[in-house]
């Protein structure tokens, strides 16, 4: 049987759990539900539930917590958890909802990974003695007491080697101040004969003064601090380098040339070419560098007034065959109140406009080598009004010009290809940079949107005859979703639950994914969730 997914649904100010039809999978009796949002990413499949200021746990639509807790996390595959119900009560339970720990704990006053697939907890209890458990990852299981009961335990500040841990102790009250040494290089853990350098009695009451004046934003880990640890795995992110679309205005925009391995420059040869002004003149000069010999520079002049004329720089690349062709200008000419896009390889076939609408877009193939730059143009029809278009340097005009208005959206590229809003008749609609449409204008008001969770996603929504509905795209395709509501789009998850939080036991990657549409009222109030299909996940 499929699995269902679960979505938080509203009835008046209660919440429940429904599937994607709208069927009810637990009926509505939360004051509130939030995905977890421990980290800057929601965790779809966590939802942190809300009863009287309590909170508990779902997860993937099963109630795993009670809402009976003042503090919930989850990590590790296992929840901590806090309650103050009958003094401060803090537990570590799996998801089958069974503690770690043997008897219940007044505080976890710190935990971490020591070596490999241990970690150790430093417990407070009911009555304030302090215990130090040793916990194995793999079994899921406490696997070794190394003090228990004891008046209290203080970690040394002064740990020489990372296997060896030293800590200072009063097994009841009146017992001097003692320190004991533990290898933890391999299990079972053993004390060792070996002293690290030991604080003074000062650092000890420090510490234990630091623990009686304990409060959950002090040295508090939740489970999976680093308080303890002779082997940290130190958390790295690789940096990618989001490439797309190259946009810009015409004088400042410098691209570099694309490095080509040296094995290429070998086999290649380089043509370039480059308008530049000589004696006032435009001259087109051609530089052709072959392998092994000296460039040879040919100029080639031009009828341009460079007084009527001006150069801009831009780079444009491309191959034929083994020649690898660069441009690194062309010419916007003016004549007769005309102007016209002059490219060094088309510089016999001129088109003039009465505007050249200064963005440029470019169409590039898929390993982002330039194929085409893209110009807003404009002509005056027959009653004198500009009429806007989109030309290219290798096909000329790609679209009709009949458009009131062409501007550029903050929606990501598709495929390589720019989105451009157009306007007719104070309507709205959208365009690709190859000339496709999207839509003709049908939209009475378009409005940019930006992810609350990802700065990179941009959207657009629509509205006619009051309802809403949205459009956005990655570089894998375009979404569109036609106006289907009266509540205005606060944000999109496009492929719901697209966020896991990794951390379930023997999670299985849910395979039934929905675009997941959170809406909100005039006045800007999260009112509930929505499918793309016009299915309203609240009522009331």
């Amino acid at each position: 049987m499929a699995q269902e997914i679960a979505i938080p649904y509203r009835d008046g100010n209660l919440w429940g759990i429904c599937n994607e039809t709208g069927k009810i999978l637990i009926e509505p009796k939360f004051d509130k539900l939030e995905f977890d949002g421990s980290s800057i990413y929601d965790k779809h499949d966590l939802l942190i539930s809300y009863k009287n200021g309590l909170k508990g746990l779902l997860v993937n639509g099963k109630e795993i917590l009670a809402p009976n807790y003042n503090f919930v996390y989850a990590s590790d595959g296992f929840i901590t958890t806090s309650s103050n119900e009958n003094g401060n009560t803090d537990d570590v339970i799996s998801f089958d909802g069974v503690s770690i720990f043997k008897k219940p704990i007044a505080y976890i006053i710190s935990s971490g990974r020591i070596v490999g697939n241990y970690n150790l907890y430093h417990v407070m209890h009911h009555d304030l003695s302090e215990s130090l458990l040793v916990f194995d990852n793999k079994s899921k299981k406490m696997i070794q007491t190394l003090y228990e009961n004891y008046y209290s335990i203080s970690k040394n500040g002064r740990q020489t080697y990372p296997e060896n841990y030293t800590f200072m102790l009063k097994k009841a009250k009146n017992d001097d101040l003692s320190s004991e040494t533990w290898d933890f290089s391999k299990f079972p853990f053993k004390k060792t004969t070996y002293n690290n350098s030991v604080d003074d009695e000062k650092y000890y009451v420090e510490q234990f003064v630091r623990k009686a004046k304990k409060n959950r934003s002090e040295n508090y880990s939740g489970g999976s601090g680093n308080s303890y640890g002779t082997g940290y795995s130190s958390g790295s992110e690789e940096v990618v380098e989001e490439v797309g679309i190259r946009e810009g205005r015409y004088d400042d925009v410098v691209i570099s040339e694309p490095n080509n391995s040296n094995s290429e420059r070998i086999k290649a040869k380089t043509i370039s070419y480059n308008y530049t002004i000589k004696k006032d003149k435009i001259v087109l000069q051609k530089t052709i560098n072959n392998v092994n010999e000296k460039p040879v520079v040919e100029e080639i002049q031009t009828n341009f007034n460079p007084k009527t004329s001006q150069l801009k720089s831009y780079y444009h690349s491309k191959k034929e065959d083994e020649t690898t062709i660069n441009y690194s200008n062309y010419l916007i000419y003016k004549n007769k109140n005309k102007s016209a896009i002059i490219f060094p390889e088309s510089a016999q076939n001129v088109i003039y406009f009465d505007s050249i609408t200064p963005i440029i877009r470019e169409i590039q193939d898929a390993s982002f080598k330039n194929k085409e730059i893209i110009f807003v143009v404009g002509n005056k029809n027959k009653n004198g009004i500009l009429k806007f278009g989109l030309y290219s340097n290798v096909r000329n005009l790609v679209s009709k010009v009949i458009y009131d208005e062409i501007k550029q959206t903050i929606l990501p590229s598709y495929n390589q290809i720019s989105i451009f809003q157009t306007k007719i008749n104070n309507k709205f609609g959208f365009i690709q940079a190859d000339g496709k449409t999207i839509v003709m204008p049908k939209y009475d008001e378009l409005k940019e949107l930006n992810s609350t969770k990802y700065n990179y996603e941009k959207m657009i929504q629509t509205k006619v005859e009051n309802q809403y509905g949205l459009l956005f795209s990655n570089n894998n395709s375009i979404i569109f979703i036609e106006a289907f509501s009266p509540y205005q789009i606060q944000d999109v998850i496009k492929s719901y639950p697209e966020q896991s939080s990794q951390i379930l036991p023997e999670q299985k990657v849910m395979a039934k994914r929905i675009a997941l549409l959170k809406l909100k009222d005039n006045a800007g109030k999260f009112v509930g969730y929505a499918a793309t299909n016009g299915q309203l996940f609240f009522k009331n």
